[in-house]
């Protein structure tokens, strides 16, 4: 009987050990998570009356998510985000974009139809395919026009609330324009020259970066908001700055010009994650 008695004291003592030996190794996995998907350098950029756009660097290449959440919503960090509307990497949804305009045009191929019907396109974007990256830029759509929302980031597991660089926590979508601007494109190409004298056609594009562009008027220092972009794997850029608009949403360019401002120009930001900024 005694015997008995000692048997089941170890094994409850065994398992109290086991259980906070668990409890303990859980809470070092959550704070190693947290630290591991921890973003640095948030930007909300590209702020339309539907969508916007965050971008952030972590610490390793990783996949990256983001998903928005009401202002009211307390919490500062979750788990899987069950239930909510992922949005995906621009370079990702780009990628599945190829890739239907690819099956499109094997699915016309295969056609015996000299007709082209909604059935040989592909319309859905299908975002299969998930990098990882240093850097992340990731455009969340279907927003309410005029509304506030908290914007939380993720590897798919830990999700956390960003503020920007300025420690702006809420971000809010504009009205709905009233009017079709015409596009100013610029463009370019990122590469790495590794400290090396080289020939730039020998250099290394830097692909796994972020660019960001406003406008600065020189005499009053004041800036639009900003405009953002992702590389391609050539380490190609291009952005449509037509949207760079002041703090009161008006045109910077076209604003500033008529109050008779000479010197506005045009700033670029390159993050380029372990590269530098």
């Amino acid at each position: 009987m005694d015997n008995k008695y000692i048997v089941m004291y170890r094994v409850r003592k065994y398992l109290k050990i086991f259980s906070f030996a668990l409890l303990f190794l859980l809470i070092g996995l959550l704070i190693f998570e947290y630290i591991r998907v921890r973003p640095k350098d948030v930007y909300f950029t590209n702020v339309t009356s539907s969508s916007v756009t965050v971008s952030w660097t972590t610490s390793s290449p990783m996949k990256g998510y983001a998903t928005v959440v009401d202002v009211k919503d307390i919490l500062p960090i979750s788990f899987l985000t069950l239930g909510k509307e992922l949005s995906y990497d621009t370079r990702d949804v780009k990628a599945a974009d190829l890739l239907n305009v690819q099956k499109t045009a094997e699915n016309l191929a295969e056609s015996s139809d000299s007709s082209v019907t909604m059935n040989e396109i592909e319309t859905e974007i299908k975002v299969e395919q998930i990098g990882k990256y240093y850097t992340h830029h990731i455009e969340i759509q279907n927003l309410e026009p005029e509304s506030e929302y908290r914007v939380m980031v993720g590897d798919g597991l830990m999700f956390t609330k960003v503020a920007d660089i300025k420690d702006n926590k809420v971000v809010k979508t504009t009205t709905i324009a009233e009017e079709i601007v015409t596009p100013i494109p610029i463009y370019g190409s990122i590469k790495d020259a590794q400290n090396e004298e080289k020939h730039i056609a020998d250099l290394t594009p830097v692909n796994d970066a972020i660019i960001y562009f406003n406008y600065l008027d020189e005499a009053t220092e004041a800036r639009s908001k900003v405009i953002s972009g992702s590389l391609n794997e050539s380490g190609n850029w291009y952005l449509d700055i037509s949207n760079a608009v002041d703090e009161n949403g008006e045109n910077f360019a076209k604003t500033y010009q008529e109050k008779g401002a000479t010197n506005i120009l045009g700033e670029l930001v390159i993050d380029a994650g372990p590269l530098g900024i």
